[in-house]
């Protein structure tokens, strides 16, 4: 099989997803960093985008995936979410329903 055909994009997709799952669910910091790591490796080497429900829930800089309840906050239309690991402040758009 090519690396463009959809079953192994499928499949690296599944993987994608997995190691992002085990990285969320994991104590140690420097493992959890590194399968976040992997995924996105993959996902490049695959020319992959990370869907984005996935996407923001870990550090773009550091790779840590974010812990609950910290650092985040809602002002002015954005969610602002402060990395507990780096420090680095991420601000994504968030919808109201008017």
């Amino acid at each position: 099989m090519s690396r463009n055909s959809p079953k192994t994009k499928e499949k690296a997709m599944n993987q994608i997803e997995s190691l992002i799952g085990l990285a969320e669910g994991h104590r140690e910091r420097e493992l959890s960093r590194r399968y976040v790591e992997i995924s996105r490796r993959i996902a490049k080497r695959m020319d992959l985008t990370i869907p984005s429900y996935l996407k923001r829930r870990f550090c773009k800089s550091c790779n840590t995936p974010y812990s609950y309840g910290s650092g985040i906050r809602l002002k002015n239309g954005l969610v602002t979410v402060k990395c507990s690991s780096c420090g680095n402040i991420r601000r994504l758009p968030y919808r109201t329903n008017r």
